[in-house]
């Protein structure tokens, strides 16, 4: 858990803000001094006709706006840095904490709503940005600028107090409304995202199955739904825009009428009239700045706790121990029971099995009846809680995922590969020697296949191998097992829908490379009635085992 996931980034790169908040507030001081030499220019300058005066003050009057923008420029170009670099940390710890969670994590969540969550990352720039730190000097720059209207005109500076109040009732009102609206755009845009990938992912079933117009009718509706409050919280942000702006006409205009009617009853100097038209702006701005900050931030509020629940998770390796392991020679399972998350009933219940060194294991048994579950409770997809797995004598809770996991190898009937190169999805990443990679790839019967692709084991295979065909898939998959050297192997319906030259290779395989490893089967094919040594009936109540 890590609650201050946000201040930890930024405090990384606390010298650079620093240096933004100095620039800013030189960037502030500055601003200050055109109303002075502005003032000065008139009363000093035109109306005693003193041109010297004028000219040096015209000089200090450029020198002073070129100074602030070039410090404004290195202020933003600063700032700019440091929100993406904090931005992307974030980015990546949150990516690799995701892909830590737990099973039960993406059980109820689609991919597209995670990534929409992922996203709402970029919505955390606002909180880095210059604004926040302006609206904090800001009430720095609001007293220095009343100050001096009050020393030069406290009867006027008065009169334009009692309109302070206006800049403060309408952001505050926008800001309780911004609260629920975006709270339900970002949740209705994650689950928006998360069924447009999952009709992308499965589109050639939705035109098989004639599906496109309900589709597009669900899509639309969740579609709709999100419209309606991104309208909403658009009409926010312009009832704040909107006010602000037409607030600052009014003032604009008042400034016309008040100091008009000073300066032509002689009440108030043509100098000074220009130094309040420049300064009520400011102090307009100051206070707008310092107001309207709670409303733009509030969606970024939002996403900042909805990230913060991300890191409220717990990862795998934080619920065990870390025992690693180098090998396994034996699996015991004593009294399993399971059961998902929020499921009423037992999945497994009561099971027991022995698996030592060498055994071929057939799991038969209905759809639903736990056979895919009690490969992923021993690949430690899941934690067990009721019964024990053993593994050399070792609780299955108390060893490392990576270990466990780097000694078992999963093909499953619903292989995955990466939109990357041949090569890259059978090491996937392992450092591995180049002669067995080579024999691996003849004795799935790969090699002749990519000698004739132009880019060789380098070709990209697409996204879910969307280039090969089924049986080269199939092939990548079992190449994928085979180069970990794994000492238990686990096939979860493969040979259901491969091609007879797939099952060939498995057959060979069982009697060569896989003859001295743990083979766990879930299989209706009668191949494996002579080859396996035990049967696990998982329909039977006392789970029948067959030697």
């Amino acid at each position: 858990m890590d609650k201050n996931y946000l201040v930890r980034h930024v405090w990384e790169h606390k010298t650079k803000l620093i240096v933004c908040f100095i620039l800013l507030v030189m960037i502030t001081l500055l601003s200050i001094v055109p109303g002075i030499l502005t003032k000065n220019i008139f009363d000093k300058g035109i109306m005693v006709e003193n041109f010297r005066y004028i000219f040096i003050s015209v000089v200090m009057l450029c020198a002073t706006y070129i100074l602030n923008g070039a410090l404004t420029y290195i202020s933003n170009n600063l700032n700019i840095k440091v929100t993406q670099n904090v931005l992307s940390e974030i980015y990546k710890e949150l990516l690799v904490k995701i892909l830590k969670m737990p099973m039960d994590f993406f059980k109820d969540k689609e991919s597209g709503y995670i990534l929409s969550r992922l996203n709402e990352v970029n919505q955390l720039s606002s909180i880095l940005s210059l604004t926040v730190l302006q609206s904090v000097i800001g009430v720095f720059q609001f007293l220095g600028v009343y100050t001096i209207l009050i020393i030069t005109d406290y009867k006027i500076t008065l009169l334009f107090t009692v309109i302070i109040p206006l800049f403060i009732i309408v952001p505050k009102y926008c800001n309780s409304k911004l609260t629920g609206y975006s709270k339900n755009v970002f949740e209705k845009n994650s689950v928006l995202q998360g069924k447009v990938v999952q009709a992308i992912k499965g589109v050639e079933e939705i035109k098989t199955l004639s599906l496109e117009e309900d589709k597009s009718k669900e899509l639309s509706e969740i579609v709709t739904g999100l419209k309606t409050f991104q309208i909403k919280q658009a009409n926010v942000f312009s009832i704040s825009s909107v006010f602000s702006s037409g607030l600052n006409n009014i003032v604009s205009v008042l400034i016309l009428l008040v100091c008009g009617y000073f300066v032509v009853f002689h009440h108030l100097s043509l100098g000074t009239y220009m130094m309040f038209s420049m300064y009520i702006p400011i102090l307009c701005g100051s206070i707008q700045s310092i107001t309207t900050v709670f409303v733009h931030l509030k969606p970024t509020m939002i996403s900042f706790k909805r990230i913060e629940t991300f890191f409220y998770e717990v990862e795998e390796e934080e619920m065990n121990c870390k025992l690693p392991i180098d090998e396994i020679r034996t699996i015991t399972i004593e009294n399993l029971n399971f059961k998902y998350a929020n499921h009423p009933n037992l999945i497994i219940e009561d099971l027991n099995l022995t698996i030592e060194a060498n055994d071929k294991i057939l799991i038969t048994g209905k759809n639903g009846s736990g056979k895919t579950t009690l490969l992923r409770l021993l690949l430690g997809l899941y934690r067990v809680d009721d019964g024990r797995i053993l593994v050399n004598g070792m609780n299955i809770n108390d060893i490392t995922r990576d270990s466990l996991r780097n000694r078992i190898s999963t093909v499953s009937q619903k292989i995955h590969l990466f939109n990357d190169s041949i090569k890259n999805n059978i090491i996937c990443h392992y450092d591995v020697d180049p002669q067995q990679y080579s024999k691996i790839l003849d004795a799935v019967n790969l090699a002749d296949f990519i000698q004739t692709l132009e880019l060789k084991d380098d070709t990209l295979v697409g996204e879910n191998g969307v280039n090969l065909s089924g049986g080269q898939i199939q092939k990548i998959a079992i190449a994928r097992a085979l180069i970990r050297n794994a000492d238990v192997f686990l096939f979860d319906e493969f040979l259901s829908n491969v091609d007879d030259e797939s099952k060939s290779i498995i057959e060979v395989l069982l009697q060569d490379m896989l003859k001295d490893k743990i083979c766990i089967f879930i299989e209706h094919q009668p191949l494996f009635d002579s080859i396996c040594n035990k049967l696990v009936n998982m329909e039977k109540a006392n789970y029948s085992l067959v030697q």
